[in-house]
């Protein structure tokens, strides 16, 4: 199936074989069904000339319009859209059935030039739009007998199809002109592609000359500034200017007009429309102007732009402090000063220069130098960089860092609030010096606990191990730290938490069959996260079933069912787990019995010790081994369609025989009887009532045979 794609694909081909471009766009004719022609327009232009439907095809092939290249689009108005900057308003097929749906129409009105056209007046020109077409608008002097028939001939209300013609055809043979007419009937017949041509009152035939086509002066409607900036500062650069033409057409172009400024004590413009700002003391404007003309019609475009005016940089210093110590900061501003002997606080570009090794001192944006350390003191230059119209200045200050000694000053004890009884947790500590740093520690620390009873340290590697409790308690840690001959002591309060048990969790099959049993697991949890098996310690119980030890067996159930079995578990506390099941109901099926017995099966129980069938298949055979005192048997049961109704064939040599038949099993030994049939022992399968339908071979003793048996 051709696609949308595929379509728009094929079309560009013809667009380019014949030739196409963006003065030359191809109309391609689609016949549908015999019937309908439809016209597709493949243009670089956006198509708008009155030979084609109000809504035609339109395959756009601009490749500098990538919204709407490649694509295909159905004129639905003649307004403008200003979102796609198109002269009419167009909607994108995206589908191909969508193509061939809706019959092109077209309208007059719009496609022709409405107005009264005398005999013998002078056909207008034809342009790109309305292509010579005139759309004559006369009223008939003879209503009867009109020359013209026009919008308010009265006949014009009866539409009718025109009449064959009923005399012979004749050929030309004059060519009606203004002053008369030309004899055309002599001279040498045409050939394809020419055209009838009447040079110096004589008609030849030829090919079209570029000078027969005479294409109509574009009128120039407008010229706008297009580009260029509204205000400058006094020191700006490269400030150009372009100028756009509009023209009748509904054509544009970048042109090259006649450019003056309004002022050129502010501002001068070259002949390209570059622009040079001239010194001025105070903020100006000025205005750009720009004069345009094309075949005698002149237009003229401005701008006003405003210029501000720039103080020029002349210098700029820097302020702050001359000495920072180490572990501090300092705060510096730069003063630009320019040439009216005014000045400002600016930003500039900061950077610190003869630092020495292992000193680490910095400086931010926004101007504050920070000591972070420094193994020695000595002299740090500070640079200040400041740009503003195009004039860059600079400045250095020097600072006297100084060699400060860091400091121990405190320390904390990091590690748990709590800690649960015989368990151990980790403790360190972080220690803060004078500089504003601070360094996490965990040896060389003397560790020791303000009561002891509920918990032990490690004295040197701050290991603190829970001792068993009764309930929570609180104890202290106590921590101290000795640098540079300098102690610092820390405490923090601890909690040994009771381990005790929180919760008992089962786990184990969610389900399983009637009359079957599945092991269970019973899991103490405790209140650090630790867990037990306690499942053959914890008593088990449940809503159904039974428990041994942790072993639970399934009840013989009707239906599927659920129940709900506990684990207590009893000690300091009480707890509970349950756990839901489900029990299945498992249906048997009772399957056929066969085989060889005594005279006399009519019981279940004498039916059951018959040998099972391994299904239920409403055909089969079996060899049976039937000695003297002994008969053949069959069972069916009533959960099998036609039970009642089975018929049996022996089968002798692989070869269907009548030899030997089936009785009822209530029938006399060795009786053959009026006719074959089966008695009915009732039966239970599942705690359901059946019925089994039992058969014998009429005589005992009949050796070994084979029968098959249908129902």
């Amino acid at each position: 199936m051709t696609t949308i794609s595929e379509f728009i694909d094929t079309s560009i081909k013809m667009f380019d074989l014949r030739g196409g471009d963006k003065n030359n766009p191809i109309v391609l004719h689609h016949t549908v069904n015999n019937a309908n022609i439809f016209k597709i327009v493949v243009s670089v232009e956006e198509p708008s000339f009155s030979s084609i439907p109000v809504n035609v095809l339109w395959i756009c092939n601009d490749t500098q319009k990538l919204n709407m290249y490649k694509k295909m689009y159905r004129r639905t108005s003649k307004n403008v859209d200003a979102v796609n900057i198109t002269r009419n308003t167009w909607v994108e097929i995206t589908d191909y059935e969508q193509i061939f749906t809706e019959i092109q129409i077209y309208d007059l009105d719009g496609s022709f030039l409405i107005g009264e056209l005398s005999i013998g007046t002078q056909q207008p020109n034809a342009s790109d739009i309305i292509i010579g077409l005139t759309k004559i608008n006369l009223t008939a002097e003879d209503a009867d007998n009109p020359i013209v028939i026009g919008d308010n001939d009265p006949r014009m209300i009866d539409a009718r199809t025109p009449v064959d013609h009923t005399h012979a055809a004749q050929a030309f043979e004059q060519l009606k002109t203004l002053d008369g007419s030309i004899d055309i009937s002599t001279g040498i017949a045409p050939v394809a592609g020419q055209v009838l041509a009447v040079e110096n009152d004589v008609a030849i035939w030829r090919f079209l000359k570029q000078d027969d086509i005479y294409i109509p002066p574009t009128v120039l409607s407008s010229i706008s500034i297009t580009s260029g900036p509204n205000s400058v500062f006094e020191t700006d650069t490269n400030i150009v200017y372009e100028c756009t033409a509009f023209y009748d057409n509904n054509t544009s172009q970048v042109v090259t007009p006649v450019w003056t400024t309004s002022d050129p004590t502010v501002a001068t413009i070259s002949s390209t429309g570059i622009v040079t700002l001239q010194s001025i003391t105070a903020n100006s404007e000025f205005t750009v102007i720009a004069t345009y003309t094309a075949n005698g019609v002149t237009k003229t475009a401005t701008r006003i732009v405003t210029v501000t005016n720039v103080n020029l940089l002349t210098s700029i210093a820097i302020s702050g402090p001359t000495i920072i110590n180490e572990g501090d900061t300092g705060n510096f501003t730069a003063t630009a000063t320019y040439d009216n002997d005014t000045s400002t606080i600016v930003t500039p570009v900061w950077s610190l220069t003869n630092i020495i090794a292992d000193a680490t001192v910095t400086v931010n944006a926004s101007g504050v130098v920070t000591v972070t350390s420094t193994p020695a003191a000595f002299y740090a230059t500070l640079n200040a960089s400041y740009t503003q119209g195009g004039i860059t200045k600079t400045a250095t200050y020097q600072i006297e860092i100084i060699d400060t000694p860091v400091t121990l000053t405190s320390i904390t004890i990091n590690g748990a609030d709590s800690v649960y009884e015989e368990s151990n947790t980790a403790y360190s500590i972080t220690a803060y010096y004078s500089n504003g740093t601070n360094v996490t520690k965990s040896i060389g620390i003397i560790w020791s606990m303000t009561v002891g009873t509920y918990a032990s340290i490690n004295t040197s590697t701050g290991i603190l191990t829970g001792l068993s409790v009764d309930g929570n308690q609180i104890d202290q840690i106590n921590a101290s730290y000795t640098e540079e001959g300098i102690t610092r002591t820390a405490t923090k309060d601890v909690t040994i938490k009771n381990n005790v048990p929180t919760s008992v969790t089962i786990s184990g099959a969610d389900s399983l069959d009637e009359n079957t049993s599945k092991t269970y697991t019973a899991t103490l949890n405790y209140a650090n996260g630790s867990t037990q098996d306690v499942s053959n310690t914890i008593v088990w119980t449940s809503t159904g079933g039974s428990f041994d030890g942790n072993t639970y067996t399934a009840p013989d159930v009707t239906a599927d069912t659920t129940y709900t079995m506990t684990a207590t578990y009893t000690g300091t506390v009480t707890l509970e787990g349950t756990k839901i099941v489900t029990v299945y109901n498992i249906t048997t099926i009772p399957k056929v019995h066969y085989g060889v017995a005594p005279w006399g099966v009519d019981t279940e129980a004498e039916i059951l010790a018959l040998t099972q069938a391994s299904s239920n298949a409403s055909v089969q055979q079996y060899e049976f081994g039937i000695t003297s005192t002994n008969y053949g048997y069959f069972a069916i049961p009533s959960t099998v369609a036609n039970a009642e109704n089975a018929t049996f064939t022996q089968i002798v040599n692989g070869v269907d025989s009548d030899i030997g038949g089936w009785d009822g099993a209530s029938w006399p030994e060795n009786d053959i009887g009026i006719t074959n049939g089966p008695i009915a022992v009732n039966g239970t399968n599942d705690g359901q009532p059946i019925t089994w339908y039992v058969y014998r071979t009429d005589f005992d003793g009949l050796g070994t045979v084979t029968f098959r048996v249908n129902w």
